[in-house]
Order: C-alpha cells, then structure tokens, then sequence
C-alpha cells in the first residue's frame, strides 16, 4: 500500500485488521495553543447498523493535545447518554478510534504518559470497567483516510468560529476591570 495513497473507510478497516467492531470513531482536533479557542469533530459509526452522527464543537481556550484528545471524548458522552445509549451486556463492546494523534493513541493505548489531562483518561478507563467497553485506539497519519480530511476540516472551522466570535465581541477581559469607566 502506498504511504500516500488516501485510503477509504474501508481499506482503513483492513489496513488495522478490524473485521468487526461495536463503535467506531474517527475525529480530529484543531489548535494553536492556550491564548485561542481550540475546536474538535468525531464521526461516530455504529457497528452492524452502520448509523452514523457527526459531533463537533469548540471551547474557548485549550492546548493542540486538549484539541486532538477531546473529540474521543466527547463522541463518548454523547455515545453513552444519547439517543444511542448502550443497553448493558456481559458482552464486551469494542470501541476503535482511528486518530492522527500519535499522542492520542499511544495514551489511549496506555503506552504513554497521561498525566496531562488525566481526569480524561480516567473517564476511558472507568467506561472500560463498568459499561464493559474495549477501546483499541490506532495511529494513521494525518489525511491518509478520507473520513480524518472531512473531521479535520470540521474541527479546524468549528475553531476558527469560536475565535471568530471572541474577536467580534469588540471588548476584552481589561474592559471589566475595578478601574474601567463603564
């Protein structure tokens, strides 16, 4: 397989040997550093169904790693207390996220540090134990599958917006200062 060849969900599929999954997320996150907005977008895709939903968002201030570990994240929530809440098994259900985060997966496989923002590696770990869940979390360089371009370009606009509309308030936090005239 050619390192520049733009692969399908399809072949991503078979290139990481995944035959059969319960959930499968494919996200990205946007961001430059702690003084601007930071945006994310994950496509969740239910196994056998193939149901899809797109979620995406954006907080005001974060660093690039908050960026590329929220949208896992937040896709969870939503998994978890929305329309598509799991029912309770004794089967594990098999969660995989294709990132383009080296970082990401290799915390999210527990191959890494994750004292950085550890409250969120804690919440993996307890879905793990008590809603029986397996996260497999594999490395695609950024671009290679179709699905990460479309995410990119969902998180990178869904941070400029929210830098956007920071900037269009016209005042700044000096505005409301004990000796600022209102």
């Amino acid at each position: 397989m050619s390192a520049d060849k733009v692969l399908t969900l399809r072949e991503a599929l078979e290139h990481f040997e995944i035959p059969k999954y319960d959930l499968l997320l494919v996200g990205d996150g946007s961001g430059t550093g702690w003084k601007q907005g930071i945006g994310w977008a994950c496509v969740l895709i239910e196994g056998g169904s193939y149901a899809r939903e797109v979620v995406y968002g954006a907080l005001s201030a974060g660093t690039v790693n908050l960026a590329e570990v929220w949208p896992y994240y937040h896709a969870m929530l939503w998994y978890l207390n929305g329309p598509w809440k799991p029912r309770r098994t004794r089967t594990t259900k098999h969660v995989y996220v294709i990132t383009d985060s080296r970082i990401v997966a290799a915390q999210g496989n527990n191959q890494a540090s994750r004292r950085l923002y550890g409250g969120v590696w804690a919440d993996f770990d307890q879905w793990e134990r008590e809603k029986n869940l397996k996260f497999h979390f594999r490395w695609l360089r950024r671009a290679r599958l179709e699905l990460n371009s479309f995410v990119d370009d969902l998180s990178r606009r869904s941070r400029l917006a929210m830098n956007l509309k920071q900037s269009e308030s016209g005042r700044t936090l000096y505005d409301f200062s004990p000796d600022h005239a209102e």
